[in-house]
């Protein structure tokens, strides 16, 4: 197995004040951004299953809207 020496990669370790920034953010920023995320991934699966829904009925229950 082979040892890497991370001082001469350059890694070291980062401060909260430092993670921050490099996230954008602090904890609250990142929270709201993963539910955000959750939303959009949700909402992708309800589009998906309600178009399949219609074309399984054929076309008894109507899109209306289209996304």
């Amino acid at each position: 197995m082979k040892n890497f020496n991370l001082n001469e990669l350059g890694v070291r370790e980062m401060n909260a004040l430092e993670m921050e920034k490099a996230n954008g953010g602090g904890l609250r920023e990142w929270l709201i951004g993963k539910l955000l995320d959750g939303a959009v991934k949700l909402m992708a699966i309800y589009a998906e299953a309600y178009v399949n829904y219609s074309m399984e009925t054929g076309g008894q229950y109507v899109i209306h809207h289209a996304y």
